[in-house]
């Protein structure tokens, strides 16, 4: 059985293919792209949040081990502070050859021959009352920079005796900071305050100009250095986690540089869409 020429004709067949691929070419175009580049997109994307999580914690961690280093240094250099037995000295003009000193736990005699002589006190209330509040203070202060280092160190995130629970770090390090803010100023508070009371002596007119003068010892400027350095190390502490926080809002990553216009549109439709 054959056919008239005219049946085989192909303007139907065109007509709607043309109607077809008229009304779905959108859609489908669409959804192969969708399908065939979004998956690219993604997959480049993935280095790009990967090496901003690394820098992010190799920031953290340099910020901690700063902060704990300069701590740690301010700790020893306030027991050194507290030891010292030369917060005041004084230099005799009749005997040249003897200096005193006093401290807070003791009063020295350093002869030239290199002998020392030294002469605890006697008893702990008829301490005068810049020396007691010389001793609380400073005795606090190492306890609270101890105390610091400890948890400083617990939540660095170099150490896993904590596990991987970053907000537990969070705190223990925040905490840490805090305490050596509070050691230094603590620190920084009996040894100005001695040293005002050093000036306000050395300059006072009623007394005779003759008189010998206390003057500062070695252990107050090691104590100043040395507060300085805890209050430093713990403003570091807490910008370790402060400065480095990653808002969950700005979570979302930025299309690679690299990328054409055409895969960045792409991009954003797969991201916001």
């Amino acid at each position: 059985m054959s056919r008239a020429p005219r049946d085989l004709s192909p303007a139907p067949l065109i007509r709607v293919q043309g109607k077809l691929s008229s009304n779905k070419r959108e859609p489908m175009h669409t959804d192969i792209e969708s399908h065939i580049a979004g998956p690219s997109i993604l997959a480049a994307t993935e280095p790009f949040i990967e090496h901003s999580d690394n820098r992010m914690k190799s920031g953290i961690c340099t910020c901690q081990c700063v902060g704990f280093c300069i701590s740690f240094l301010g700790w020893m250099g306030c027991l050194a502070t507290t030891v010292l037995r030369d917060w005041m000295t004084m230099n005799n003009d009749i005997i040249l050859s003897e200096q005193f000193s006093i401290g807070i736990w003791e009063t020295c005699v350093a002869q030239d021959e290199g002998s020392v002589q030294c002469k605890a006190y006697d008893s702990l209330f008829n301490l005068p009352e810049n020396i007691q509040l010389a001793r609380s203070f400073m005795c606090t202060s190492i306890a609270l920079g101890l105390l610091s280092l400890l948890l400083s160190l617990s939540g660095s995130n170099s150490v896993t005796c904590c596990g991987d629970n970053n907000d537990k770090k969070e705190r223990l390090m925040i905490s840490g900071g805090v305490l050596s803010v509070l050691a230094g100023v603590m620190t920084l508070f009996p040894v100005s305050y001695i040293a005002h009371l050093t000036v306000m002596k050395f300059w006072a007119t009623d007394i005779p100009d003759f008189v010998p003068r206390w003057e500062f010892g070695q252990a107050l400027f090691v104590g100043w250095a040395s507060g300085f350095l805890v209050l430093s190390g713990g403003v570091l502490l807490i910008s370790s986690q402060c400065c480095y926080r990653n808002p969950k809002s700005k979570d979302q990553p930025m299309p690679p540089l690299h990328t054409g216009r055409r895969q960045r549109q792409l991009w954003y439709k797969v991201e916001y869409v």
